[in-house]
């Protein structure tokens, strides 16, 4: 078994060895491709129990292709499905309490959050036949490939499809260079910078939850800014070294941030944090419930059926990121930000019109005060990655004596 991360010499070896992975002769390409990063998944595995519980998950969406286009049955029995694999393979404690399932234990697997989403990307282009036949090996070069399997881009399948397949070119002296510098940024994030963080945010936790009352509020004020600037560096210095060796291989991978820290909103801050995440959730969640609130309870309620529907499906975002009620506490968190940033939206430009609401828009002052509340609210919700929710009480008493 290895530790598979960003750093780990294994990955690293597949990430040099891209290029040649990419090769003229596609059968090779092809084969190449799936036996480097079979092979890196296969050694994180723990044990019998976790390839058993990954070879089922991966197995059973590809069958039900099968399904689909053999009797075109509807895809809710799939997705069903496999959201309790999921739900039971990631160890959802609070679900699995809840029905009185044991918590599986004994099995650890990487990826599989993002797994499951390409899974659902296939299955939603093959029910809407924009996908007609999907390979086996093209099926789990998708799933499994090293570039995206750890922390995304989530990329979709025929965009994967298309770039997998076209004629490489070799990569000029300058572009290398250029991916190069990119993926050496992307490891000072990393090594350097997300680890400075990140031993910055461990040291005001520490005076957080064992100090006295002022200094504890010294921690906690340390804390709600050092622990989302680790996130940035760590999560953005990967997807730069991701991006910069796949183009160097020939393979284009889509962007993820676009400095999500100056969004004046939480709509803006989704729209430049984990890009591909709300692409997806836009195309896959927003949008269908939308329209079924639309032509269903909310009929003749245009906004009422967005805003509830932004809430809902930013409300997922936090059960997709972990697996215990602090991350459920960070998604209703998030939804009820992306809710209140569309109310927000709609009412200035209802109330001033559209010419008041632009020059009110291009306000410099407006701007950047949009951008300190935004920040600091992110930051706020961010906290419940970290702190445990049975014991906020007690910090609020210990800090403000309530």
């Amino acid at each position: 078994m290895i530790d598979l991360v960003i750093t780990s010499i294994f990955f690293i070896f597949c990430l040099v060895i891209g290029p040649l992975l990419m090769a003229k002769n596609l059968h090779l390409r092809r084969w190449s491709f799936l036996i480097v990063s079979l092979s890196l998944f296969l050694l994180s595995l723990n044990n019998l129990e976790s390839l058993a519980a990954i070879t089922i998950f991966i197995a059973f969406p590809y069958c039900y292709i099968y399904i689909i286009r053999r009797w075109n049955t509807p895809l809710w029995p799939a997705i069903i499905i496999q959201l309790f694999l999921l739900v039971y393979i990631n160890k959802y404690s609070w679900i699995l309490s809840f029905f009185g399932i044991p918590i599986p234990s004994f099995i650890s697997l990487v990826g599989i959050s993002y797994i499951f989403f390409r899974q659902l990307d296939i299955l939603f282009q093959v029910k809407a036949q924009l996908v007609q036949t999907v390979p086996l090996i093209d099926y789990m070069n998708y799933l499994l490939s090293f570039w995206t399997l750890l922390a995304g881009p989530i990329q979709r399948y025929r965009e994967f499809i298309a770039e997998f397949y076209k004629d490489k070119i070799i990569v000029s002296d300058e572009e290398t260079l250029i991916c190069f510098h990119r993926s050496a940024n992307g490891f000072l994030k990393v090594l350097l910078i997300g680890s400075f963080f990140l031993y910055i945010q461990g040291q005001f936790y520490s005076i957080f939850i064992s100090g006295e009352t002022p200094i504890r509020l010294v921690g906690l004020f340390g804390f709600f800014y050092s622990f989302p600037l680790y996130l940035y560096f760590n999560f953005s210095g990967y997807c730069d070294i991701v991006i910069g060796m796949a183009r160097w291989a020939g393979f284009s991978i889509p962007e993820n941030f676009n400095q999500p820290y100056l969004s004046r909103d939480m709509i803006d801050m989704w729209n430049r944090w984990h890009i591909t995440l709300s692409l997806w959730l836009r195309d896959y969640v927003y949008q269908p419930l939308f329209k079924l609130l639309l032509s269903g309870p909310f009929q003749n309620h245009l906004s009422l059926s967005q805003y509830c529907s932004i809430f809902i499906t930013f409300s997922l975002v936090g059960i997709w990121h972990g697996t215990t009620l602090n991350y459920l506490l960070f998604g209703l968190l998030q939804g009820l930000g992306m809710a209140f940033s569309m109310l927000y939206r709609d009412m200035i430009k209802g109330y001033m019109g559209k010419e008041k609401y632009r020059s009110y828009n291009n306000n410099k002052w407006v701007a950047n005060l949009e951008r300190i509340i935004t920040l600091n609210f992110w930051c706020f919700t961010l906290l419940f990655f970290q702190i445990d929710v049975s014991k906020i009480g007690s910090h609020v008493v210990a800090i403000f004596g309530v």
